[in-house]
């Protein structure tokens, strides 16, 4: 091979290794715009689900609220938690199904804002650096209103469990087997005072839901915002 090829060939060789760099530099700059353009996407879709689990639970809830003891008399000495026929029963399984679906969900953006700072943390040209900042701090939030809520809805698991096994409690005292009220006055004070109570833990909740629902929407739109940027 004369001294001319020898040179040819290693000039090839050296152009073909810096098009394969060149090729290797472009590829994490891609890669993290795909990625943002991929996470932005399923951030909206776990959000419109948040958002829809937070709709089930406040319209279960209002129903459940409107006829908290309007339905025990079919059911004496029964706990409505318990009684499968009761629409208390369904409409609380109902609730909470959806209640399971919204943890899923907060665990599912939580891991979202984490991909979310990885890709932060590449570059590309013209990255869009503070959507991405704006949309992981109302991810953040969103995520601290939700464990505010999750606290709430334990509380008012709690009471509500209370509140209908005093219920039955009461409904079974109040007719026994000859017609006589049987509940004293002690018992039916305590059952009016954890309804009052249970009332209370209603109204925070749906407190906390409005919130969550105002940072959920923020989020949302810098979402779509930070999409349009994207694609």
């Amino acid at each position: 091979m004369s001294k001319y090829k020898k040179v040819n060939r290693c000039l090839a060789l050296s152009l073909a290794l810096i098009f394969i760099l060149i090729l290797g530099g472009c590829t994490p700059k891609q890669s993290a715009k795909a990625q943002l353009g991929t996470n932005t996407k399923v951030i909206l879709t776990d959000i419109k689900k948040q958002k829809q689990s937070l709709r089930t639970i406040q319209a279960k809830m209002t129903k459940n609220q409107a006829s908290f003891s309007s339905e025990q008399d079919k059911f004496p000495g029964e706990n409505l938690l318990d009684t499968a026929d009761s629409k208390t029963y369904q409409t609380v399984t109902e609730r909470r199904e959806a209640y399971e679906a919204f943890k899923r969900n907060q665990t599912a953006l939580q891991s979202d804002r984490t991909e979310l700072l990885k890709i932060s943390n590449q570059t590309y040209p013209n990255m869009p650096k503070q959507a991405i900042n704006d949309l992981v701090q109302s991810l953040h939030l969103s995520a601290l209103d939700q464990k505010t809520f999750v606290t709430f809805m334990d509380e008012l698991t709690s009471a509500e469990e209370t509140y209908y096994d005093l219920l039955s409690q009461d409904s079974q005292a109040h007719a026994d087997s000859s017609g006589t009220n049987t509940a004293s006055d002690d018992d039916i004070s305590e059952l009016e005072a954890q309804e009052n109570r249970l009332n209370q833990y209603y109204g925070a909740v749906f407190q906390q839901i409005e919130i969550m629902n105002v940072n959920l929407n923020t989020a949302q739109k810098q979402a779509r915002d930070l999409k349009n940027k994207v694609d």
